[in-house]
Order: structure tokens, then sequence, then C-alpha cells
């Protein structure tokens, strides 16, 4: 293919992996492309194993999945690696429930969470994902975006879920500049009621925010001011390790929010 057809077909390939499942009518509409232009490009693509098409609409072939998962899961088991011995700590001392925290495609991922059996009434129910917006890992996360709001329209307000969810974009703005000033984030019911939340963030060798620890837990105990230290310190130490084996950096190029009229 010529250079001029390699970067529509690149740019197909990043509407399917936003979309997950895309018809080639929404390519078309999203990229400005006829719809025979984009039929012969998502052929070529069939032909390499880079899509594929289901009844919903065409997905990411198995040989670009293979990709990102050879390359997730190298940076996933080098984060794990060197988060799991400070978590451990970092649960033992603050006595409430302990996360890592990483994007995934639309929502915050948790690799490690340690609480114990008395936590579980204290805690949100146990979801393996969960809104950026309305956590305090999340909004962490989103702060230090290398985009700033690209992962979510202005003039669109955001999923509520409790009656203190941030939804408007302009006041998640100043919330994320505030995390950015102070390097801690923090949830206020925002997901589940009473339920509370502090995050820091995690750095690679390269200084980008690649993950966040989050404790979680009654408000008396998680905003004490010791518990929020201790989750500063747990995120250095963590962030020193990654610092200390310069490997393949965890990118933020996949967070994407869920956007609802």
């Amino acid at each position: 293919m010529a250079m001029g057809q390699l970067g529509r077909a690149v740019a197909v390939l990043d509407v399917v992996a936003d979309l997950e499942t895309a018809s080639a009518s929404e390519i078309g509409r999203r990229l400005g492309l006829a719809k025979s232009t984009v039929h012969r490009l998502l052929n070529v693509l069939q032909v390499h194993d880079l899509v594929f098409r289901a009844e919903s609409g065409y997905r990411l072939g198995g040989r670009a999945v293979g990709w990102v998962d050879r390359g997730q899961t190298m940076s996933m088991a080098r984060l794990r690696s060197a988060a799991l011995p400070h978590l451990v700590e970092l649960h033992r001392r603050a006595g409430v429930a302990v996360a890592l925290a990483t994007p995934s495609r639309e929502a915050v991922a948790y690799p490690e969470r340690l609480y114990d059996r008395s936590q579980l009434s204290e805690i949100a129910p146990l979801l393996s994902r969960s809104p950026f917006h309305a956590t305090a890992t999340g909004k962490m996360l989103l702060a230090f975006d290398p985009v700033p709001g690209r992962c979510y329209s202005g003039e669109r307000r955001l999923p509520a879920y409790t009656a203190e969810t941030i939804t408007s974009p302009e006041l998640l703005d100043r919330e994320l500049g505030r995390i950015r000033q102070a390097g801690l984030a923090t949830c206020r019911g925002e997901l589940f009621p009473g339920v509370t939340a502090v995050a820091a963030p995690i750095c690679d060798h390269r200084r980008r925010v690649v993950a966040a620890v989050g404790l979680a837990g009654p408000s008396e105990r998680v905003l004490h001011p010791g518990l929020a230290r201790l989750v500063r310190a747990t995120a250095a130490a963590i962030t020193a390790v990654l610092r200390s084996t310069q490997g393949e950096p965890m990118l933020l190029s996949a967070l994407v929010l869920p956007q609802r009229a």
C-alpha cells in the first residue's frame, strides 16, 4: 500500500479499537471516507488478520490483539512485581482495602487488590473495573493523561452513580487540576455511598504516570492524614523500582470514557 493508504488503514484500526465493534458505515463517518474506500481497506486488513468481520461489525483480529497482549503482559508483569511487596506493607499498616489501578479501554482496571474479610463490609462491591471520573484512582490517571480532556466531551454530562458524582466536564477539569497540584486524589461517595478513597500516582522511568495506588473504606479512616502520607510513600517506592528497571512503559493511550447524553 502507498503511504496514504497505510495512514488510512491505521486510522481504520484506531476506530475499530476505540469502538471494539464497528460497522463500515460508522468507520466511514468517523474518518470522512467513502464506504467503498473503507471496504477496500478492511479487506486488506482482514487478509493480514488485523481485523475480522463478526455479526455485529468489524473487530480487531488475532494478530492485532496478539501485539497488544504481548506488550501489556510484559509491562503488567513488571508493574505487579514492583508493586506487590509495597502494597502488602501498605495494607498491613493502613488497615483498609488497597488497590493497584491501571487504565483499560474504558475504565479503571485493578490488577491487584488487597483486603481482608472484615473490610468487605466497608468497601464498594468488588468490581473488576470502575469508571474513571467516579473513583480516586481513575481521577488520578485522568489528571496525568498526556492529552488532557480527550477522555470526555465538554458538551456532554458524565454518568452519575450517586448524588456526589461529578457529572460536569468543566467541574471535572477543575478537580483534575487540583489533583495535579496536590499529587493526591480523593473520592467521597462518588461511586458508592459511604465509600471514600484516596490515590497517589505511580510513574515509569520516563516520569509518566502509568498506574495509581488507592485506599478505600470509611471516611473517618481513609481521610486520616497519616494514610495519605502512606499512600504517597507507597506510590513513590513503586515508582523508584520502575525507574530502576528501564523497560517498555505502559502508556495511557487507551483512556476512553463512555459518553452518555
